[in-house]
């Protein structure tokens, strides 16, 4: 069924001036009193449908309506809906056949699937598992031998600075004894103290500076 803006061969967006020129132009090609016969009678038929278009798109409230009712509804033929009616009726039966024959194929493929996927997740977890249990045991020996690694270097170091130590308070006492076979050194610092005493400040004083200081 036609539209009216395909009765008055215009766009449905026409403005109101070339809706009124179309009709104008329209009456004027049909008008019956210029047929005669058979063609009057399709003259008279198809300006009534001129007409009832014209009314209704003339009017904006009517033009209006007419337009939403247009986009609410979907124009097609008897024809088109049977041909489509019956490409879905044949798209059904054969997703009909194919359920009903395939069924069982699908739940035996479905089934060994299962068994694959669950055979797969379990030689997964083992694998991870055991990956899991070696590289627990190389981080416990990389932490064990970073642990020796950390022992040693430290008694290497107390090692090195207690005979650095030593060498050192050896040294000190070699000086020391040199300085006091100066004579003039010597006889003073005997007359302010006696060897007994001197030894025991020289020890105190090198044993603070050594052993306290380096604490």
């Amino acid at each position: 069924m036609k539209t009216y803006y395909e009765i008055l061969e215009i766009d449905k967006n026409a403005s109101d001036e070339v809706i009124k020129n179309a009709y104008k132009a329209l009456v004027k090609k049909y008008h019956p009193d210029l047929k005669t016969g058979q063609e009057k009678v399709i003259a008279e038929q198809k300006i009534k449908e001129i007409n009832s278009a014209y009314d209704i798109l003339s009017n904006p409230t009517s033009k209006l309506e007419y337009d939403q009712s247009l986009s609410d509804k979907v124009n097609i033929s008897i024809e088109e809906y049977n041909s489509i009616l019956k490409e879905n009726n044949k798209l059904k039966n054969e997703l009909n056949y194919y359920k009903d024959n395939f069924n069982n194929f699908y739940n035996i493929n479905n089934a060994e699937r299962i068994n694959k996927n669950y055979t797969y997740k379990t030689t997964r977890a083992n694998q991870n598992y055991t990956n899991s249990y070696a590289n627990q045991n190389d981080s416990n020996n990389v932490e064990n031998s970073n642990n020796n690694n950390y022992y040693y270097s430290k008694l290497k170091s107390s090692l090195n600075k207690g005979l650095k130590n030593l060498f050192a308070i050896l040294l000190t006492f070699l000086l020391i004894f040199i300085i006091l076979k100066i004579p003039f050194i010597s006889e003073f610092v005997f007359s302010l103290f006696s060897p007994s005493t001197l030894f025991i400040l020289i020890s105190v004083i090198i044993g603070y500076f050594y052993f306290f200081q380096n604490k």
